[in-house]
């Protein structure tokens, strides 16, 4: 299975990440993965609501030693076009 990756860096929500987390995830193809790595405590907490709001499915949380937390994203539909 095919993974990609998105490092948000410092980015919080109020810094755009929603945003930039949807284009990263509309690029993965329908039942691929997105392993987004954040750093930032707020989007730690706002990351797996965003996706599941959006009908993805978050497959893990992990934690890392230094602070940071990788999500592991599924896709889980095609985006509607916005009317």
């Amino acid at each position: 299975m095919k993974v990609a990756h998105f490092d948000a860096g410092d980015r919080g929500c109020g810094d755009g990440l929603a945003g930039e987390f949807r284009r990263h995830i509309d690029a993965v193809a329908v039942g691929e993965q997105l392993r987004v790595t954040v750093r930032d405590p707020a989007a730690k907490a706002d990351i797996p609501p965003v996706a599941r709001m959006l009908g993805h499915r978050v497959l893990s949380e992990e934690p890392l030693n230094d602070g940071r937390l990788v999500i592991t994203v599924e896709r889980g539909h095609e985006r509607k076009a916005d009317l």
